[in-house]
């Protein structure tokens, strides 16, 4: 059922989408109710006029004029995507049930108990994984500067604060040298490479591509059009990207490092593959059932023990001498774990041997939200004030940052006070980031997971940094 148009709202399209339980947010031409894309639906005959409106053949998520359809499919964008090169539809998506990603978890109407035995298995996992993250803000010169400059406002210098801490920690894994490609997944403006190039501005063979699924304005790339490094955009979603057949990549004998602040929900998983992707085939052919599926025994990780994919010495073994264009590493700052699905999730065996089913995940990525809503007038629970703008994009979730000094209990939690709540949503948290340390530790991946800056600057300042070992 539509829910009354409010005040203000008048001049929206009066289309209510279903899906997100509210109005179509387009405005509609002069004299009409529903914009271009919903116009079919309109029961006015003058404004639905004879011109007839079919789905576009290319992507039908759109809809087009049937007597425009030539000319709508010369720049159709879902049509561009797809004659590139390096296109190749969900190759990173991984595997799983489309029909479990389609219904909805609600926290809030779920069994109480049903929830708690959940809550009780979480606890218990993270316990027994012995998962201790370490402190570690790290800042770098090239932002000094900046970060003295009062004219930046406090949300500026939170976010200088974050790549200073970023760039940190690429340069004490001496990622920062010369002759590298730097990829940046979910770039959205571009920011964490604008800075890496000032750091590696006397750098003379350096490339950067940055990844992002939607179009960003006031692009920072363009102050770097006319400097030594080349800054390349790929404007495609994660999941159908072929990093091998990338021109700027496949060109060039280049180690490749992985940046992102912050790589949001699933878009990891598919960053992870895409790069493991990468490394295989330039290594031979491996299964995908062989990347995603490990065995597993005991390793060493931040100091502790945990469990590790055999998978990792078959890696290891597979090419005495591999190519130069390999993946080096990774520093992804992590983020929006509610975002998180079953299919494209690189952890899927870790969670299986942990007693986890396909659906208790989903009900976990729906309690990583604990870890940062804090206290709401109506405390829904599954709701999430930090629902950022898609999963390819850079996210700031410090707009999220809402009080966790609340002793009130809150509703579907047992009794629970905000600050256990939190605790509880940042351990479903490091169990999905346990899964994805294992998945690269399996391809020959050491993993540190870090607290890259202060809490009170970001509640999602966790850092994943991979760096390929080196064998002796």
């Amino acid at each position: 059922m539509a829910a009354p148009i409010e005040a203000g709202e008048e001049r929206r399209c009066q289309y209510f989408v279903e899906r997100k339980k509210r109005y179509c947010k387009l405005i509609p031409g002069i004299g009409k109710n529903y914009c271009g894309e919903h116009i079919l639906f309109s029961s006015n005959v003058i404004e639905f006029s004879d011109r007839k409106r079919i789905p576009c053949p290319v992507d039908h998520k759109h809809t087009i004029y049937e007597d425009q359809l030539q000319k709508h499919l010369k720049k159709c964008n879902a049509k561009v995507k797809q004659n590139y090169v390096y296109y190749k539809k969900d190759i990173n998506a991984g595997s799983g049930d489309d029909a479990l990603e389609q219904s909805e978890v609600s926290i809030s109407s779920m069994d109480q108990d049903h929830l708690n035995s959940i809550i009780f298995k979480v606890k218990k996992c993270h316990k027994d994984a012995k998962i201790m993250l370490r402190d570690e803000v790290l800042d770098h010169e090239v932002f000094r500067e900046e970060l003295d400059n009062s004219m930046n406002g406090i949300s500026a210098r939170k976010h200088l604060l974050q790549q200073s801490s970023l760039l940190g920690h690429l340069k004490k894994k001496k990622f920062l040298k010369n002759n590298t490609c730097f990829i940046e997944f979910g770039a959205g403006r571009g920011q964490l490479s604008h800075w890496l190039q000032k750091a590696l501005s006397d750098s003379t063979d350096v490339k950067f591509i940055l990844i992002d699924r939607g179009h960003n304005r006031r692009k920072l790339d363009c102050y770097h059009r006319n400097h030594g490094p080349k800054f390349e955009r790929l404007n495609l979603d994660i999941s159908d990207l072929d990093l091998a057949s990338v021109p700027g990549i496949k060109d060039k004998s280049q180690p490749i490092v992985g940046i992102s602040k912050h790589l949001c929900g699933a878009a990891t998983d598919l960053a992870l593959r895409c790069l493991i992707t990468f490394n295989t085939d330039n290594n031979g052919s491996t299964s995908e059932s062989k990347r995603d599926i490990p065995k597993e025994e005991n390793v060493k990780v931040n100091d502790q023990e945990v469990n590790e994919p055999i998978a990792k010495r078959l890696c290891a073994s597979s090419k005495d001498t591999p190519d130069k264009r390999q993946v080096s590493g990774t520093v992804f700052a992590l983020c929006c774990h509610h975002r998180c699905n079953w299919k494209n999730y690189v952890g899927k065996e870790f969670f299986k041997e942990m007693g986890f089913s396909p659906e208790e995940f989903r009900v976990m990525t729906r309690l990583t939200s604990w870890a940062v809503c804090g206290t709401k007038k109506n405390d829904e629970s599954d709701h999430l004030v930090n629902d950022t703008e898609s999963h390819n994009q850079g996210n700031t979730s410090e707009t999220a940052q809402t009080s966790l000094n609340s002793k009130q209990p809150m509703s579907k939690s047992d009794g629970m006070n905000a600050e256990e709540r939190a605790e509880i949503g940042r351990q479903c948290k490091r169990l999905i980031d346990l899964g994805r340390v294992k998945y690269m530790q399996g391809h020959g991946f050491n993993v540190d997971l870090v607290y890259y800056i202060q809490q009170e600057i970001s509640l999602e300042n966790v850092v994943f940094i991979a760096s390929k070992s080196v064998k002796t």
